[in-house]
């Protein structure tokens, strides 16, 4: 099931995720940003936005990301390492400051599964995966991370 982000205000944002178990771990699969803005192509607008949202509610809740890979149809082929995002410092991250982290996950995707020699820096609004250490319930996480709260009604 797909959710949206939601500012603090309640305000929608344009970004997009949905809440996975993969093997005994919780998942958040954050879509990716694309398409011409403005256009009825453009999807996950908000993609830095709601991506830095997630990223502080999971910090103030002291949930910590075990992994992030890249989880696109241009990755599927790689190995798991291969789509690991080199954040510059070791797994499990602990969410101190979300806008760095934020900064840190774009800068890094932008590198996975990139062809040998291409021009330009990269897309940094992929569609990733992020490992979430928590005892959570997946509805309880989907609410955490879409309105701040995991038990609000």
């Amino acid at each position: 099931m797909l959710h949206k982000v939601r500012k603090d205000d309640g305000a929608q944002l344009d970004a997009s995720f949905r809440v996975e178990r993969v093997g005994d771990a919780w998942t958040v699969v954050f879509e990716s940003g694309g398409g011409t803005r403005g256009s009825a192509a453009e999807r996950n607008a908000d993609y830095a936005e709601g991506l830095e949202f997630l990223l502080r509610r999971l910090g103030h809740a002291g949930m910590d990301v075990s992994d992030i890979v890249v989880e696109s149809r241009e990755t599927d082929r790689l190995a798991l390492g291969d789509r690991r995002l080199d954040l510059g410092e070791p797994y499990p991250v602990r969410v101190v400051d979300a806008d760095a982290l934020r900064r840190k996950i774009s800068a890094a995707q932008a590198k996975v599964g990139r062809a040998e020699g291409a021009r330009g820096a990269g897309n940094r609004t992929k569609r990733i995966r992020l490992f979430i250490r928590t005892a959570l319930s997946s509805p309880e996480l989907a609410r955490l991370l879409s309105v701040g709260s995991a038990h609000e009604p």
